[in-house]
């Protein structure tokens, strides 16, 4: 091979591995610092997300687990929440911050709990002020509000998740290279996983403790 030939593939090599790392700092740019890989952002469907400690980043929108609690008492306004005495209630309250241009919408049942053996907990229909509904959170503007489960009363060790599904955020495609396929221009699904366990449950007589 020719020292040209060799310049010359050399060369491309640099090029490619600049385009490539540009791109992959693009995307990382995009969804923060969440691990995601190239490989994610193409291929998964839904890209999961796991929760730096209590934070998770959506493009640009925030999801923030504030508190869990758990107790053997909910009180609503229409009466007291009903359960079995082998279980318990886990409220976990969660701040989203929406930083788009547009409106994101949130819907409770899009959130579940989910134990090491893959049991899913939905959350209760929980009719309060303070409680997290269907709603569309208005752009740059932020939503907060609390989620009720009814677990096992043995369960200290789970994963809240947040499965976002047709949610798109845009993703602004200008700086992606060409030579990446399949990175459309919204983002559509979304898992975001918070691991919880004995340490970040705060074990409460009642909730709301000020009612």
């Amino acid at each position: 091979m020719a020292m040209r030939d060799l310049l010359y593939l050399a060369a491309s090599m640099i090029i490619l591995i600049f385009i490539g790392a540009s791109v992959i700092s693009y995307l990382q740019g995009f969804f923060g610092d969440n691990g995601l890989s190239l490989k994610d952002i193409i291929e998964n469907n839904p890209i999961t997300i796991n929760a730096t400690g209590k934070i998770a980043k959506v493009g640009n929108v925030t999801f923030e687990l504030i508190d869990v609690y758990s107790t053997d008492s909910v009180n609503t306004p229409t009466g007291y929440l009903k359960k079995n005495l082998d279980e318990k209630f886990i409220i976990t309250k969660i701040k989203i911050i929406n930083n788009l241009n547009t409106q994101y919408f949130i819907n409770y049942m899009d959130f579940y709990i989910i134990d090491k053996n893959g049991k899913k907990y939905e959350p209760e229909s929980y009719m309060d002020s303070s409680a997290i509904t269907i709603y569309n959170i208005p752009q740059h503007s932020q939503y907060e509000g609390v989620l009720v489960f009814k677990v096992p009363k043995d369960l200290d060790e789970f994963y809240l998740v947040y499965e976002g599904k047709n949610i798109n955020i845009p993703i602004d495609t200008k700086n992606v290279s060409k030579n990446v396929k399949n990175v459309g221009e919204f983002l559509k699904n979304v898992k975001v996983i918070w691991y919880i366990n004995s340490s970040m449950i705060k074990k409460i007589e009642e909730y709301p403790q000020n009612r």
